[in-house]
């Protein structure tokens, strides 16, 4: 399906010749018109592909990202080392319509069992009602709740 938005958006460049606004608002309208037939024949799709992939986006800058630093201060998670604060890195925020999961990288020396005993913690942090945390690979660690 994505593929025949890129198609459709340039043929569309092809049909509306020039570089000014009404080039760009055509070129826009053609993508606007895609995309919604893409959700009234597949919902589904258009659902996992694109606004759950938004809402990953929007939760990892706003809600994530704005308390951060402080969540992992006051769950021990942060380092202090000479006076300077070392933070896990969040890597990837993706998330479904219920479920966010939340990919860190943790600081050297830290172990699952870190975040285990502080999940409860995060998850009231983060306005969640459950955190679990799993290795990497496994697919488990989800941060449920919106």
């Amino acid at each position: 399906m994505a593929l025949l938005i890129v198609v459709v958006v340039w043929f569309s460049s092809r049909l509306v010749d020039g570089h000014g606004i009404a080039a760009l608002l055509a070129r826009l309208l053609v993508l606007a018109a895609s995309l919604v037939g893409w959700r009234a024949v597949r919902e589904e799709s258009f659902t996992r592909r694109v606004i759950w992939r938004i809402r990953g986006v929007w939760r990892g800058w706003v809600i994530y990202r704005a308390i951060w630093t402080a969540a992992m201060a006051t769950t021990g998670l942060a380092v202090s080392i000479d006076g300077r604060e070392y933070l896990p890195r969040r890597v990837r925020v993706a998330s479904t319509g219920t479920v966010d999961r939340v990919e860190v990288a943790m600081l050297p020396g830290q172990v699952l069992e870190d975040w285990t005993s502080v999940a409860p913690r995060l998850a009231q942090t983060f306005g969640a009602q459950e955190c679990r945390s799993a290795p990497p690979g496994t697919g488990n660690a989800w941060n449920s709740g919106s």
